[in-house]
């Protein structure tokens, strides 16, 4: 039907065999010779069952709901399920009996065009479901429902959940009180799942959510059993694009999937001043169309709830999703203290005036227990800064325990434990990773290993004092020989007055304290340069050895492993990942990033600058582990260091820029986050798509907290706003434009099917009609002779029902469309795609610029 740039609404997905017994029949001819004409046919016939969810779904089948568990949204909205399998809802094979094929509308050829699913989602009232404790327990005049389960004589009885079904043993579903109860099922054969849940409905409200409507609304005249016709509109598959997605992705590297929806055809109640509490449950509508109709008054009907939650209707007037993203557009900040704007930084006093600095610079206060025992307090802050910082540390920085990092402030006479907090925390992390740990140690080893023997060989080879090898001997043979040849004949000595006492004379060699300076002198620079080069080496890919980079002249080692291709050691792999991750701030704790909660308040958003300060004594910190020999300075630890380095200036030729790194970002706090676990983040316009890639990490890092890392700080990629948008597969669905409890008004949308026809205005509705309470089919203006798309109630003065006509306003919604777009709309039957798109809210995207950074950079 439709395809952007994200989704692609679909029919259905049947899969090619349903759940159930499927029989095979296999024909096959066999010719004995070509003198004998006659053929012989030896048919074999196979039965299997093929084995699908019935009763329990397994927890990672569903994607997403909306509203969210707990969440709330306006009385217009239909609760919606949308699953992983995009073939589940129709995994039981609902259009394989005549009844259902009937149902199922069809185009002119007479193919079914929808297929009615096995699962519904129904949304109720709490007392709608609520069972009373006669029901539950039992009393002297009536038994209870569960008198024969197994549950009903255990301690804790029966009860019902938070979302009002009742969880059975799935053997107990046959064992209900039939004078009580009725059920779509008559066993549950082929169950493997131990417990189910059931949920109970009132026989008038369930008539009305399992009948055909008339065009006013009203239960068709001259029906015997149930019909579960309107649940073919209400299912469709979405392909959908999860790049951008924090939660959506299936792996790393899939970027469009396929989700299935299925949707709810009852809102909240409308007209309400308070919020009102529903609940959702998917449940399975197998067997229903063989039940009588009406159903018995005296009995209810207890359908299988595959997934349930609870969710709130907000009354007319309460905020909505597009007022919660301009809300945070409006209020958006650099992360800090929200009072820190109100310090006075030119003060003459120079207490409040470094205080004021202090907090416009994102630090906080925290109690600090100094070596000497006493209890004061300090300034810290953690990675997320403000404003931009440069770096300060040199890169062969080293700290052994981290408090050569703490930095006194003489004006305020306090200390600042930034950078040391980071160092322990480096090393407390490597700690606890015993991967790391283990990997460490070995890298260690192996330069030192590697060093101490390239340079032992390097200090004895010129004094030949040592067993050279055989690649130095055979190397040597060309100045063997020369030196051969220069050796003087006799006639030589003879002719020449030459003495021969110079020849037992060597030059004097320095002994001493200066002899040992020399040596150790040059044995630690030697070291330094093969510490570095094993370092190099340990850290090098072996896919490409080649000289194509300037800086590295050994031909023993190639480019530097950098995840795309393959590493010299498996232990360096993991000493890399792990650095990576702190560079990423994956394994740094909340209360690290954020050290005060007052910096990001519930519905905020906040900027920041990543100081590469903070993160490079984090490292330092984690690659200090391990260091048993050099108690001064941590030589292979700065060996390492060069390497990871080396790493992050190199270009990797195949993507054509070096690994990226994170050095801005923001924090979303908001209940958006939870409605909407997969917000698609993205910045415009692109400069050049050929760069690095900007958001690096997106992720939810706790229940309504969203953390978005990009590369480069918005003045140099030079992203003029930043784009939030609701995914495709957590669109929401709505009954209508407004809903009141005397009026519905609805927008019919353009749509069209044709893939080639370009229609510019498929945006604009192209009609807007409303309805008033009562108004009637048979009205005797025909202006007015349409089906009645809502039914407020049973009654004109009740709204317990609350339901989309869905066939009729299918139908009309089809017409109307086919004649207003004859050319781009070539569907010949309404379709559940075509109903999914008119029931979907229209995408609201909130786009802000990104704040400015006019304050200088802080001090490190």
């Amino acid at each position: 039907m439709i395809t952007t740039a994200h989704e692609q609404p679909l029919f259905s997905h049947v899969p090619g065999l349903c759940a159930g017994k499927q029989d095979i029949e296999v024909n096959q001819e066999i010719k004995v010779t070509e003198t004998s004409p006659e053929k012989k046919t030896t048919p074999a016939e196979r039965s299997f069952k093929v084995l699908a969810p019935r009763f329990v779904l397994r927890p990672d089948c569903v994607s997403s709901t909306y509203p969210a568990p707990s969440g709330s949204a306006p009385v217009e909205t239909l609760a919606h399920v949308v699953l992983n399998d995009s073939r589940l809802p129709w995994e039981r094979g609902f259009d394989t009996k005549p009844s259902r094929r009937q149902d199922a509308a069809a185009d002119e050829d007479g193919k079914t065009r929808n297929q009615i699913p096995w699962l519904a989602v129904l949304t109720f009232e709490a007392d709608e479901l609520l069972l009373t404790p006669q029901q539950l327990k039992g009393d002297n005049e009536r038994k209870s429902i569960f008198a024969a389960t197994s549950r009903f004589a255990s301690r804790d009885g029966v009860e019902q959940t938070g979302t009002l079904s009742v969880k059975l043993d799935l053997s107990d579903f046959v064992n209900l009180d039939k004078s009580q109860v009725v059920t779509p099922y008559e066993s549950i054969d082929g169950e493997s799942q131990p417990v189910g849940e059931l949920v109970f409905i009132k026989p008038e409200l369930f008539n009305h959510l399992f009948t055909k409507l008339d065009k006013n609304g009203r239960p068709a005249p001259g029906q015997t059993h149930c019909s579960v016709s309107r649940y073919q509109y209400l299912s469709h598959v979405r392909l959908i694009s999860t790049e951008g997605m924090a939660d959506a992705g299936e792996d790393d590297t899939a970027t469009n999937r396929e989700f299935s929806v299925v949707i709810s055809h009852r809102t909240g109640p409308p007209g309400r001043t308070h919020p009102a509490s529903l609940v959702s449950h998917l449940v399975s509508v197998e067997g229903v169309d063989e039940m009588s109709w009406p159903a018995d008054p005296s009995k209810l009907v207890a359908l299988p709830s595959l997934h349930s939650w609870t969710h709130t209707c907000l009354p007319e007037g309460s905020l909505k999703l597009d007022d919660t993203l301009m809300h945070l557009g409006q209020t958006q900040a650099m992360l800090r203290a929200p009072e820190a704007s109100n310090f006075d930084i030119a003060s003459t006093s120079p207490i409040i005036a470094e205080t004021a600095k202090r907090l416009q610079d994102g630090y906080t206060l925290v109690r600090w227990h100094p070596i000497t025992g006493e209890t004061t307090a300090a300034f810290t802050r953690g990675p997320f800064v403000p404003k931009k910082v440069d770096p300060v540390f040199p890169r062969e920085t080293l700290s052994n325990t981290g408090t050569s990092l703490e930095i006194f402030d003489k004006t305020l006479g306090m200390m600042d434990l930034t950078y040391s907090l980071a160092w322990q925390l480096g090393r407390t992390l490597a700690l606890a990773d015993q991967s790391f740990t283990t990997a460490i140690g070995r890298v260690r080893k192996e330069i030192l290993q590697k060093s101490n023997d390239r340079t032992r060989r390097a200090l004895m080879l010129p004094t030949e004092t040592s067993v050279m090898e055989r690649t130095h001997v055979i190397g040597r043979l060309d100045e063997l020989v020369s030196q051969l040849a220069e050796l003087p004949t006799t006639a030589d000595v003879e002719r020449a007055s030459i003495s021969m006492t110079p020849r037992w004379q060597r030059p004097p060699k320095p002994t001493g304290e200066a002899a040992d300076h020399n040596v150790a002198a040059k044995a630690e620079d030697i070291l330094e340069a093969e510490l570095r080069h094993a370092a190099f080496r340990i850290g090098s890919s072996v896919d490409h050895k080649s000289p194509r980079i300037p800086d590295d002249d050994d031909p023993e080692y190639g480019p530097p492993y950098d995840e795309h291709n393959t590493a010299a050691s498996a232990d360096w792999m993991a000493v890399l990942n792990f650095v990576l991750d702190l560079l990423y701030l994956i394994k740094v704790p909340f209360h690290y990033l954020v050290t005060d909660k007052s910096h990001l308040p519930p519905e905020s958003l906040r900027f920041f600058h990543i100081d590469p300060n903070w993160t490079e004594v984090l490292v330092d910190g984690a690659l200090g582990l391990g260091n048993h020999i050099d108690s001064d300075g941590d030589r292979v630890r700065a060996a390492m260091k060069e390497a990871i380095m080396r790493y992050r200036e190199h270009i990797n030729p195949d993507l054509g820029y070096k690994p990226p790194v994170p050095t801005y970002g923001f924090l979303m706090r908001s209940a958006v986050v939870n409605e909407f676990p997969d917000l698609v983040v993205s910045t415009g316009p692109k400069v050049n798509p050929d760069r690095q890639p900007l958001i690096v990490r997106h992720e939810i890092l706790s229940p309504g907290v969203l953390l978005v890392l990009m590369t480069e700080d918005p003045g140099m990629a030079k992203p003029e706003f930043l784009t939030f948008a609701r995914p495709p597969q957590q669109q929401c669905f709505t009954a209508a434009q407004s809903l009141t409890r005397q009026e519905i008004r609805l927008a019919y949308k353009s749509m069209r099917s044709a893939a080639d026809h370009e229609d510019h205005t498929l945006h604009d509705p192209i009609t807007l009609p409303s309805w008033r309470r009562g108004d009637r089919y048979d009205d005797p203006d025909p202006a007015q002779r349409r089906p009645c798309p809502y039914v407020w109630g049973t009654t004109p003065e009740q709204d317990d029902l609350r339901i989309l006509n869905v066939e009729h306003l299918a139908q009309h919604l089809y017409t109307t469309i086919k004649e207003r777009t004859q050319e781009s709309f070539e569907e010949t039957t309404p379709t559940s795609t075509m109903f999914g798109i008119q029931l979907n809210e229209p995408g609201f995207q909130l786009r802000i610029k990104f704040p400015d950074a006019i304050l200088p950079p802080p001090r490190a």
